[in-house]
């Protein structure tokens, strides 16, 4: 057997020796979809449509706790959501005065 060449063991050595998934199951619905319908990377076992509905039947089984939650954090995070909004707001002028903000309407 002879020894293989410089091409030969270069490109044994860079190929992956597993291929990454581009479709993934979710554990939910049973269906098939690529890795983009699955949030973290596809780390979720749920797909995006799945985990939406789990989350809305939670947040209404558990309204209380769930407002509990937010009056908590928001009471935690006071100042950091205070800068983000003065930030996005700042923005936003700079943008409407420039004439590149688009005012869309809200849905009703």
């Amino acid at each position: 057997m002879k020894p293989p060449s410089l091409a030969e063991a270069t490109a044994v050595a860079t190929t992956p020796l597993i291929a990454p998934r581009a479709v993934k199951r979710c554990r939910a619905c049973n269906r098939t979809r690529p890795l983009s319908f699955f949030w973290r990377q596809g780390k979720d076992p749920r797909c995006k449509i799945c985990r939406t509905q789990y989350l809305r039947r939670w947040i209404a089984n558990h309204r209380e706790s769930f407002q509990a939650w937010q009056r908590e954090y928001k009471e935690r995070n006071r100042e950091q959501i205070r800068e983000y909004h003065r930030k996005y707001q700042r923005r936003r002028r700079a943008l409407m005065r420039a004439g590149k903000w688009k005012a869309t309407r809200r849905r009703a």
